[in-house]
């Protein structure tokens, strides 16, 4: 364990800023690491009392935030430009709907990238917030138990639930090698951005299929507010 000198001089020598704002978030005695101020964090567009996803089935999806700024920002920052950081900053929240709606899961799966986009980006943004949500919860994260082996058209362009399904159909393959990992065990599948939940969906079945227990899917960010 790190001494509490170390950890002062770490805080003295590399302060904690805000994510969203880069301003320096005070300290906190005896409370977690921070990543969001409270001005930032009273902005976030929380799915409060919405979080199970609406009309989805045959998985529980629950979903953290409505698809807006500042987490609309975030999401692609993360996702696009290379903003890591906002993987630790948005994990405490999923996490927080995670205790809230009493899920007890054993594993995290994070959704998968095709090879080349994952050779592009460098990295799976999916992955990242997994790691981040699994150190909260004190769970494993299994990467690359699920494969996607076929590049699918952009679901943005399909219409309907229907349409979006069959364009991700046949997409995901279980990694044999890391079947053992999964036998037995609630798995919870992992992604940072929810549309229709069909490629999630198609994931799940494909983890299903393989005799896995599928407890319930998590994204960060999906839907909007109906006002």
């Amino acid at each position: 364990m790190r001494s509490i000198f170390l950890e002062k001089l770490e805080r003295l020598f590399y302060p904690q800023v805000c994510s969203f704002c880069d301003c320096l978030i005070a300290e906190d005695k005896g409370a977690s690491e921070r990543y969001v101020c409270r001005a930032c964090e009273s902005d976030l567009p929380f799915r409060f009392n919405d979080e199970i996803y609406p009309d989805h089935t045959p998985f529980l999806l629950v979903v953290s935030f409505y698809y807006e700024e500042p987490v609309l920002k975030a999401l692609r920052q993360l996702k696009f430009h290379g903003r890591t950081d906002f993987a630790s900053a948005l994990a405490p929240y999923l996490y927080a709907s995670y205790r809230r709606l009493k899920l007890s899961c054993d594993v995290i799966v994070p959704m998968p990238l095709h090879h080349k986009r994952l050779r592009q980006r460098g990295y799976n943004q999916a992955g990242l917030l997994g790691e981040a949500l699994a150190s909260l919860v004190g769970i494993p994260l299994v990467e690359d138990a699920l494969l996607r082996v076929h590049e699918s058209g952009r679901q943005s362009e399909r219409k309907g639930r229907e349409e979006k399904m069959a364009n991700v159909q046949g997409v995901f393959q279980l990694n044999e090698d890391l079947l053992p990992a999964l036998q037995g065990r609630r798995v919870l599948l992992l992604d940072d951005i929810v549309t229709s939940g069909a490629t999630m969906t198609e994931a799940g079945l494909c983890l299903q299929a393989g005799g896995i227990d599928v407890l319930a899917m998590a994204c960060a960010a999906g839907g909007l507010r109906i006002n």
